[in-house]
């Protein structure tokens, strides 16, 4: 019986128990040997001093095995429990490798981890062709470290999909970026839903319109009326006649043409655009179809920053907006309109909720109405709650307003009091100009970003500012934003 049949029975009978031998005729053959066949560390007894050395050194080496296997065998948890979520949870290196891709993942994108490991993640999700998200999402990354947005994206067969993507940057031990994680939510048949919920409503808010829309409509077709029997008795008055029923019928037509696109929710896609176009179109539309007791003025600078949004669905936050404020005011009063570019700095940011500091374009929805309820006031953002008397109002309003402005990126604030009126602010992100991505993470695209200096409104006709009363039916530019912009 000799040294390495012991080590080998130890090795046996306590693989995890470090071995060390302590000889003084252990030659060094027999050493190097030990050591190959497990010993953690040999001690000659002519050297009796390293003996306690290596005995720590060896209790050391087994902690930090045990510590390295307590490890492993959580990141294996962790990756089941990943794999489990519903969720695609995504990882990807400074360069945009994937290297990490759970099971819903391979549910949601039809590609296997296998597939997809070490490709690269704009490749993969975008088949190279990086949606203009990209550019707002490493900008974030790069000033916040974190990113939540709704992207479309695409499966490996090209089928479309749109995800709620939250991104975040993890960091090492010493603070320096190491990787990016993303967890996306699969909303494609929830957007839908959205959709429909959001076209009921909109037809909901041309039904409370109707009555104006069809005296305006008439008084568009009565020139073309009289102009007929005008033609059929002074023929010589042809081209004004003509010139007046032309008019009126490019006026119906348009009329109706944005009511149809309301209707229909034309544009659901982001685009770059001026909230005061949108903001003076539906000051023209209450013009006409507000009762005459309520006074309406749009006040406009003409020099709002560009914001990245839905024409449709923004027009509809104001419709429910300006609706709400008309039924608060059934004695009359006023209503107002206005758009300002402000500065949102972190100690503001942080008293609201779903703040951001930052630069937004703010429009301001006023009332001179009966006011809201500290009561109330708590509960005007759920789902199916209304102040309203049955069959005046689904309670559905506010919420999906305050939901579009949240997919917009921005948030909103309500103030009010009884018998002084409501005040609805909503603030848009502005469309300021970018600094160069920051770096190879998700900086891939077929065309460069354009800065929003390229859209300014320098480059488009000037804007009238001003206001204008409710119930002044002649045509005036003060006001209106005359800009085709």
């Amino acid at each position: 019986f000799n040294g390495l049949s012991g080590l080998a029975m130890a090795r046996e009978l306590a693989p995890h128990t470090p071995f060390i031998f302590f000889s003084g005729t252990i030659g060094e053959e027999s050493a190097v040997e030990s050591l190959k066949n497990g010993a953690a560390d040999y001690v000659t007894k002519q050297r009796p001093h390293r003996l306690v050395p290596a005995i720590k050194q060896a209790l050391r080496s087994v902690a930090a095995n045990a510590l390295l296997k307590q490890t492993e065998q959580k990141n294996r948890e962790q990756a089941e429990l990943l794999d489990k979520a519903t969720d695609a949870i995504l990882v990807c290196d400074l360069n945009n490798r994937i290297v990490h891709w759970n099971r819903s993942a391979e549910r949601i994108y039809g590609w296997m981890a296998g597939d997809a490991l070490d490709k690269d993640i704009v490749q993969v999700l975008f088949h190279g062709d990086a949606p203009p998200q990209i550019q707002e999402m490493a900008k974030a990354i790069k000033e916040h470290g974190e990113w939540i947005g709704e992207l479309p994206e695409w499966t490996k067969d090209k089928k479309a999909v749109l995800v709620e993507c939250r991104a975040t940057l993890i960091r090492n031990e010493q603070g320096q970026p190491k990787s990016l994680l993303f967890i996306n939510t699969d909303i494609t048949e929830r957007k839908a839903l959205e959709e429909q919920l959001l076209r009921s409503q909109r037809l909901e808010s041309l039904g409370v319109l109707v009555s104006g829309i069809a005296h305006d409509l008439n008084n568009t077709l009565a020139p073309v009326l009289i102009g007929v029997d005008v033609l059929r008795k002074a023929p010589a008055e042809t081209e004004n006649i003509l010139c007046m029923m032309e008019n009126s019928a490019r006026r119906g037509v348009e009329m109706i043409k944005q009511m149809l696109a309301f209707a229909r929710g034309d544009g659901t896609h982001k685009t770059q655009l001026f909230i005061e176009i949108l903001v003076n179109e539906i000051g023209k539309t209450l013009l006409h179809t507000f009762p005459k007791n309520i006074q309406c003025e749009v006040r406009l600078s003409g020099e709002s920053w560009p914001i990245s949004g839905t024409a449709t669905q923004l027009f509809q936050v104001l419709m429910n907006l300006c609706v709400n404020a008309r039924d608060a005011m059934p004695e009359g009063g006023r209503l107002t309109l206005a758009v300002e570019n402000v500065r949102v700095d972190g100690a503001t940011a942080a008293s609201i909720p779903e703040a951001r500091s930052g630069n937004y374009v703010c429009v301001r929805v006023a009332d001179t109405g009966a006011g809201i309820s500290p009561e109330q006031m708590e509960k005007i953002f759920l789902p199916f709650y209304s102040t309203k008397a049955p069959g005046k109002g689904t309670g559905l309003g506010l919420p999906t307003s305050r939901g579009i402005i949240k997919n917009h990126g921005g948030f909103m604030t309500v103030k009010s009091k009884l018998g002084q009126g409501t005040e609805f602010k909503f603030y848009l992100p502005a469309e300021m100009p970018r600094p160069s991505s920051p770096g190879a993470i998700l900086s891939q695209g077929k065309d460069e970003p354009i800065s929003a200096t390229d859209h300014s409104q320098a480059s488009c006709p000037a804007v009238t500012p001003g206001l204008y009363p409710h119930g002044h039916h002649q045509e005036t530019k003060t006001g209106q934003l005359m800009n085709p912009c």
